[in-house]
């Protein structure tokens, strides 16, 4: 799927409306995803979930079967407005042969979550046809460790059909200087090179390309954003934008220097430090709508809204 493809935008999520929550991937800490359905139901939400969501079959919220049928089930339901998830980890990828057997022409909703969410933003962007978004994960983020900042970002994003516009959040670094326009895509680095060479590798042409990740370190990053260029994902990017790479080194200035070593001959604007993904207060943004990467502000400008005026 071409970046450039016009998007199907979900309806808002407002106070009162039916949210989910769905376990696609690891099994999760049950005290800590009950602080996180609490929060979102202080926010106003209605918040369904399945008690089975709290099974375990290895380091699994149980088996694909189980996994598959949830989020199934609330992506069928039209009375559900969003799709959150309980938690990263692993497994996602393990569902995207199951979910080809969905309708391709499913009305769209909010799909959010990051790190190995990852793999179901791209399935849904690509197959689907839908607009997604990268933001925090019930029992991880959203009752312990989302701030004001966090939630201001969460409502705003997957409240207001109007653009976010201008974004420009302290500490956020110019890496190559310059100005480009193109579809935000992205995500989870690990993931996206898990992508390669399956039926759900990520398009990257003509885009603008989010990249973060944790537990990496620098070899690790070197290695995976080397393995997107021998691949050819990086050949028609249009700018790059870096969030969080968290624990690659504790001096943000070497991360970066490696970062431009690796990618200042694609002559794109490059962006370091967009507070989307795995840090502790995390922004919510969507993928797939037009963006403009000015490096020379520096800023992260959203230029459409993601949702509909529904």
């Amino acid at each position: 799927m071409s970046p450039l493809r016009t998007l199907k935008k979900p309806p808002p999520l407002r106070p009162g409306d039916t949210l989910a929550v769905a376990a696609p991937a690891s099994c999760f800490d049950r005290e800590a995803f009950l602080q996180g359905v609490a929060r979102l139901e202080g926010l106003g939400f209605k918040v369904r979930f399945r008690e089975d969501i709290f099974s375990k079959k290895r380091f699994l919220a149980g088996d694909d079967a189980r996994r598959f049928h949830e989020l199934k089930e609330y992506l069928l339901d039209d009375e559900v407005r969003a799709v959150f998830t309980a938690r990263g980890g692993y497994g996602s990828m393990r569902l995207l042969p199951l979910l080809e057997t969905l309708p391709r022409d499913l009305p769209p909703k909010i799909l959010m979550g990051y790190s190995d969410i990852t793999s179901l933003l791209m399935f849904a962007q690509q197959r689907w046809g839908w607009v997604t978004f990268q933001g925090p994960v019930v029992a991880k983020d959203i009752g312990a460790r989302m701030a004001a900042p966090g939630e201001a970002s969460l409502l705003r994003s997957l409240g207001d059909p109007r653009p976010l516009g201008a974004l420009q959040p302290e500490g956020l670094a110019a890496l190559h200087p310059g100005r480009a326009e193109g579809r935000l895509v992205g995500g989870c680095l690990s993931l996206i090179v898990c992508s390669l060479g399956t039926p759900y590798q990520l398009d990257t042409r003509d885009a603008i390309l989010y990249l973060e990740d944790v537990g990496e370190k620098l070899y690790s990053i070197d290695r995976m954003i080397t393995h997107l260029r021998l691949a050819g994902l990086l050949d028609e990017v249009r700018g790059i934008v870096f969030g969080p790479l968290k624990d690659a080194h504790d001096l943000p200035a070497v991360i970066m220097d490696l970062l431009l070593d690796l990618l200042a001959d694609l002559q794109v604007p490059i962006l370091f430090g967009f507070p989307s993904g795995h840090l502790d207060d995390s922004w919510t943004i969507p993928f797939g709508t037009r963006v403009t990467l000015d490096a020379d502000r520096p800023a992260l400008i959203f230029e459409e809204g993601a949702l509909s005026d529904g």
